[in-house]
């Protein structure tokens, strides 16, 4: 950024953006948590060894 004429503050997003990023990020993850773990954990798992 250029320092003397952009602040933060200028170059923040629009509120109603931010609500929605706000928003949206936990309903996301409520999805992606599950779904990750769930991912690890059937192909993580050690399979015992064929005899």
């Amino acid at each position: 950024m250029i320092y003397p004429d952009v602040t933060f503050r200028e170059a923040a997003a629009p509120a109603p953006t931010l609500a929605f990023v706000l928003g949206s990020v936990p309903v996301g993850a409520a999805f992606l948590v599950p779904s990750l773990w769930l991912l690890f954990r059937v192909f993580k798992t050690n399979l015992p060894a064929a005899s």
